[in-house]
């Protein structure tokens, strides 16, 4: 089925936000033609390799962050507000297993 590759490679990057582990390493079970596009353009190492992760360039960071705040941060921060628990600094990283409880379950629209 036909998609916007360029909208899917944002998409997966800001979902790597709440995979993100070692400070940089991110799990790499997403689309193997989105991962290509990823490292093609210069976000992410080469995913063909043995490791289960892959590591987020400096752009690809950056563009990880803004992705996660456009598209996934309103939901999760009304969320956590709920719980009157924390505050969003997208220049921050992200330690999402701390909050995972909180998030899942949740019924937040967007």
């Amino acid at each position: 089925m036909p998609y916007d590759r360029d909208r899917a490679a944002d998409l997966v990057l800001a979902l790597m936000q709440l995979t993100m582990h070692e400070g940089v390493r991110t799990w790499k079970s997403y689309d193997w033609e989105v991962m290509n596009d990823l490292f093609e353009r210069g976000y992410i190492s080469d995913p063909r390799s043995k490791a289960k992760s892959v590591v987020l360039t400096e752009l690809g960071m950056d563009r990880s962050r803004e992705m996660f705040a456009k598209h996934l941060a309103p939901a999760v921060l009304r969320a956590l507000q709920q719980c009157n628990s924390w505050t969003f600094d997208s220049h921050q990283a992200i330690d999402w297993r701390s909050y995972a409880g909180i998030v899942v379950g949740s019924t937040v629209s967007a």
